[in-house]
């Protein structure tokens, strides 16, 4: 069957209850999330996300190894849980959360050395649970 017969073939009830499926499923998630990779160009960081479910978050860089991730009260206070990983190092973290708008996070590698410089290849995932 060519694309032209498949979408020949659809109907508003098709569609209808296609929607009806994705929306179920969207509602019956038990969390949203982003998951990235989190990377540093000089002193700038950002995340090359993969997948965003919660919305616009923005990342900065306090000082070394200290980044903050805030958003438009989109983290909400006792329900977010975060993961960083590396494929090569094991990754240090402090993590906190300042308001439901920002997080912050304390990353070193083997315990003091510093995440910067070895920046490369760093997941991270963010979940707020509903």
């Amino acid at each position: 069957m060519t694309l032209q017969q498949k979408i020949d073939k659809l109907t508003w009830h098709n569609l209808i209850n296609k929607l009806k499926e994705i929306l179920k499923e969207l509602l019956s998630q038990k969390y949203e999330k982003i998951v990235a990779n989190l990377s540093i160009t000089g002193e700038t960081p950002s995340l090359v996300e993969f997948e965003n479910t919660i919305g616009t978050v923005n990342i900065t860089r306090d000082e070394e190894g200290v980044f903050r991730i805030t958003s438009n009260s989109l983290f909400t206070e006792g329900k977010t849980w975060l993961n960083i990983s590396n494929r090569d190092y094991t990754v240090y973290t402090e993590f906190g959360q300042n308001s439901e708008s920002e997080l912050f996070i304390n990353a070193s590698f083997r315990g003091d050395d510093s995440i910067s410089g070895l920046i490369e290849d760093i997941s991270i995932e963010i979940r707020v649970y509903k």
